[in-house]
């Protein structure tokens, strides 16, 4: 069995709800989550004027054990997230007027670690290529696993929170209801 930490994110819809729904679907095909975090909400991020009109996200990062190779399990995230409605893995668009703009999505799950391999592929890079610049990852990440060390910086989780330049809110949440 591999010790994996995956990211949870949902903007869409009943966001709770689309982050356990997500997590039962790896629970039934054998992925046993040891850890999770609490939910965040976090604003969502966006290059372009027109993208700030998205609803703000909840994340969660998870500690699993799997023992799934790296690429099946990407394939099991993305037949979880097509089954939850998402038609295309990336988080990027392309608007009309030809620019990218990151994407409102019922859920994204990315694999941030995987122990400590490192893998360049077209498919997938682990570990994720940008996880150590986004609070919205490393907040929730450092609340399970502080110690995690990133296997080509590395530095612990709550080092590179603690060095992260991304000033985005990212919040505990705390249900309205």
């Amino acid at each position: 069995m591999r010790t994996v930490y995956l990211g949870f994110g949902s903007n869409l819809g009943d966001r709770v709800e689309n982050i356990a729904r997500g997590q039962e679907f790896l629970r039934k095909s054998g992925v046993v989550i040891e850890q999770r975090s609490s939910l965040y909400e976090s604003e969502p991020f966006y290059f372009f004027e027109e993208d700030k009109d998205q609803p703000w996200f909840l994340n969660q990062v998870v500690q699993a054990i799997t023992n799934l190779e790296s690429l099946m399990l990407l394939e099991l995230t993305q037949e979880i997230e097509k089954a939850m409605g998402r038609t295309s893995k990336s988080s990027l668009s392309s608007g009309g007027d030809g620019k990218i703009h990151y994407a409102p999505r019922i859920l994204d799950i990315d694999i941030l670690l995987y122990e400590d391999l490192i893998l360049k592929r077209e498919a997938l890079e682990i570990p994720h290529p940008r996880f150590h610049l986004r609070r919205y990852d490393l907040v929730p990440f450092a609340e399970i696993a502080p110690r995690a060390v990133h296997p080509i910086f590395k530095k612990t989780i709550a080092e590179l929170l603690a060095e992260c330049k991304d000033v985005s809110d990212v919040h505990r949440f705390t249900s309205s209801a």
